[in-house]
């Protein structure tokens, strides 16, 4: 979809910034990389809760999926359409989101083959994707995203696990865009 970007027909007065290698894009980068790594190890870790690994890992065998390569194929998935949503500048140098409807479909059905994914809404999608449709129910340690600060058991199901983290990562790697871009960049 970058292929079809389209600049806008007036310059803007606002200089893009000088180089790809300031403060503003290192820092925003590996917030983003920080937030993506938690969340893809989060869901491994409570898929390994509700389905433990059991002996070593055969290979050469015949794909068969199961929880784990479910969830990591749904949140790998997410956090693609996540840098796309976050990343895309759009105004002042560019088309913004809006304008752009070939980007703004795509994001959109992306994230809604997503969130459809992760919720198990159309058990033939889950099946064309040769994906297993999550467990209901699970018992483990749930650590607040937002404040790290509370530690309690609950009873979820796997399903909200990966939506809320889904969730979780789009936000969060926007907050940090965001506020880094008006702190660092060239804040718009």
């Amino acid at each position: 979809m970058y292929f079809s970007l389209q600049p806008l027909k007036t310059l803007s007065k606002q200089r893009p910034l000088a180089n790809i290698f300031n403060t503003y894009t290192l820092l925003t980068v590996t917030g983003q990389f920080l937030v993506h790594f938690l969340c893809l190890l989060y869901v491994v870790k409570q898929s390994h809760l509700f389905e433990p690994r059991m002996g070593p890992i055969d290979l050469e065998a015949k794909f068969s999926p199961n929880v784990l390569n479910t969830t990591v194929y749904i949140i790998s998935m997410a956090l693609q359409v996540c840098t796309f949503a976050v990343n895309y500048r759009g105004r002042p140098f560019m088309e913004s989101l809006v304008e752009n409807k070939a980007m703004l479909y795509s994001v959109l059905f992306s994230g809604f083959a997503v969130f459809s994914l992760a919720t198990g809404a159309s058990e033939d999608m889950m099946n064309q994707f040769e994906l297993v449709v999550l467990p209901n129910e699970v018992s483990f340690f749930f650590v607040d995203f937002l404040l790290f600060l509370f530690r309690s058991t609950y009873l979820f199901q796997l399903r909200n696990i990966l939506v809320y983290s889904v969730s979780f990562d789009l936000v969060a790697c926007y907050i940090i865009d965001r506020v880094l871009n008006f702190l660092l960049g060239d804040m718009f």
